[in-house]
């Protein structure tokens, strides 16, 4: 466990969204943290805005930009649905990782705080963890690139699988899940050409 490590980490990077809110282990690192002011770990969030579930969990269309409560928050203030994700997990101790090309969304992403979410909203945004839209009862076209994969842990303890972007170092590596025991399975929906990488241990 990183947080047993007696040198441990300063950033601990984990997927986080609307949907998924990774309670229990932000619990653990605010307890640490707590108990350990002179090495405080800082939670770090990445698809904060949803395309985990539009990459890899079957979804046709990214959940979070197009779940009816976040575009009703957005509208009631006059901004988008990331703005509103990014003050959110902002204000819930999670700093986030928008990414984008567009300078458009880049400059609307810094300018997540030209206005207030309530407590109400905060709120609502918070009970939308683990209730992600069902998915939609259609047969989605296929893309001839598109393979469905399962990974095996063949290892005695937990496996993190991450996927690698083209080109991309360590430090991009982006976690698609975990295999917590030995026997234990990850199914994905990748494409031709995607390439994982396996890491020993819980995280």
């Amino acid at each position: 466990e990183l947080l047993q490590k007696r040198i441990p980490p300063t950033v601990i990077q984990n997927w986080f969204d609307p949907f998924h809110q990774d309670v229990e282990f932000r619990r653990r690192i605010e307890r640490h943290n707590e108990q350990n002011p002179n090495s405080k770990i800082l939670y770090q969030g990445y698809s904060s805005l949803g395309t985990q579930w539009h990459h890899f969990k079957g979804y046709d269309e990214n959940p979070v930009m197009n779940h009816p409560v976040l575009q009703s928050i957005a509208k009631g203030h006059g901004v988008s649905v990331p703005q509103v994700v990014i003050q959110w997990a902002t204000r819930r101790g999670v700093m986030v990782l928008p990414a984008s090309r567009s300078r458009s969304h880049q400059e609307a992403n810094l300018n997540s705080f030209s206005f207030m979410l309530n407590d109400g909203e905060l709120q609502t945004i918070d009970h939308l963890d683990d209730n992600p839209p069902p998915l939609p009862n259609r047969v989605k076209k296929r893309d001839a690139d598109e393979v469905q994969m399962q990974f095996v842990n063949r290892a005695e303890g937990p496996v993190n699988v991450y996927w690698v972007p083209e080109g991309g170092s360590e430090k991009d590596h982006v976690h698609v899940g975990e295999m917590k025991e030995l026997g234990g399975a990850l199914k994905l929906t990748s494409y031709q050409g995607h390439t994982f990488v396996f890491k020993e241990g819980g995280g």
